[in-house]
């Protein structure tokens, strides 16, 4: 298995060069042996120049035939870029649009690296990369490199010492990736939802069944939003706190929440939206009756890149219990409980 790896930054002082080195140790300690490293400082494509589309593969340069020839022999490829002013670099971008066939139907890893991990770069080129065909590896890796990690030069002064807190990480996408090779896989393949952000939705359905408020908006990010089924709007993580601690004090004292389903989508690398379908007992009504009920929480939840846990940044929960209707598309309604 052949991999190719971009250092996508072209800078004369850069660090791009520095994390390259770093990844290209921990591929190799993950099994990765034949790693053809493409420092495109070092490529030297002039702007894009060949007068017919990519897509027709009728190159007329030299420069476009020894890339193609490169990117071609590979069996899968990494990508490693830096984010200026919230986007990916202008060189990366073109090294790209050279081609367009070569690219198509190989596994990819991003990595991209910044102040908080270049999550805009990150997801603007997971765009880019995803439309040439290219089928990314779904979480890829964020690299947050802190201020004090820089030299007075620009560079890094312990480039592995930034990188091996992502080390397992890493070495997991590269498993993906050596995985992916062969595998029958396209990229409009559906892919997993991460355990993390499974895990977030869980940390909500643990903390109602504690009755622990404190846990329960600690499932959520500071800013994040929660609607209850009475429509009460919870607006930060302090004002759910205070929502639950009367809810769990008071009509939800008894009530006790069962997952009777659950629906997941992967949005981006570090988003993704669940609905869990629930049952819950113990539930007093305003006539103070204990009641059986069920609904649907709606969460989309985020991963906080910088400390890689994922969260809450928007719920509403849905009671049902008493609509019954025929469904719109033909399918049999299940009855209220």
């Amino acid at each position: 298995m052949r991999v190719l790896v971009i250092t996508g930054s072209t800078r004369p002082v850069r660090v791009g060069d520095q994390l390259t080195e770093q990844v290209v140790r921990i591929a190799k300690e993950a099994g990765l042996d034949d790693v053809d490293v493409a420092d495109l400082r070092d490529v030297a494509l002039p702007l894009l120049d060949e007068p017919q589309m990519a897509a027709t593969r009728v190159y007329l340069n030299e420069h476009t035939r020894a890339w193609s020839a490169r990117v071609n022999s590979a069996d899968a490829v990494v990508l490693i870029s830096p984010q200026y002013n919230f986007g990916y670099p202008a060189g990366l971008k073109n090294a790209i649009d050279y081609l367009f066939a070569e690219w198509r139907g190989k596994p990819g890893l991003l990595v991209s690296y910044g102040a908080r991990g270049g999550i805009q770069s990150y997801d603007q080129l997971a765009q880019v990369l995803r439309f040439v065909g290219l089928v990314l590896d779904p979480l890829g890796v964020q690299l947050v490199l802190p201020r004090d990690a820089y030299s007075e030069h620009g560079t890094l002064i312990d480039p592995a010492v930034v990188v091996e807190p992502y080390a397992d990480e890493l070495r997991a996408a590269f498993v993906r990736l050596a995985d992916a090779v062969g595998a029958d896989a396209t990229p409009d393949s559906p892919v997993a939802v991460p355990a993390g952000a499974i895990e977030a939705g869980d940390r909500v359905v643990t903390a109602f069944n504690a009755h622990d408020p404190v846990a329960f908006a600690d499932a959520f990010a500071g800013d994040g939003w929660f609607t209850d089924v009475l429509r009460h709007r919870a607006a930060t993580n302090a004002e759910i706190e205070e929502l639950h601690r009367f809810a769990f004090a008071g009509p939800l004292a008894q009530a006790s929440l069962e997952v009777t389903g659950r629906r997941s989508r992967l949005l981006s690398s570090t988003a993704a939206v669940l609905e869990l379908d629930w049952t819950s007992t113990g539930h007093a009504g305003a006539d103070g009756d204990v009641a059986q009920r069920r609904g649907v929480l709606a969460l989309v939840v985020s991963k906080n890149v910088p400390s890689g846990r994922w969260e809450v940044v928007s719920g509403i929960n849905n009671d049902y219990t008493h609509a019954y209707s025929a469904d719109p598309l033909g399918r049999a309604p299940e009855r209220p409980v």
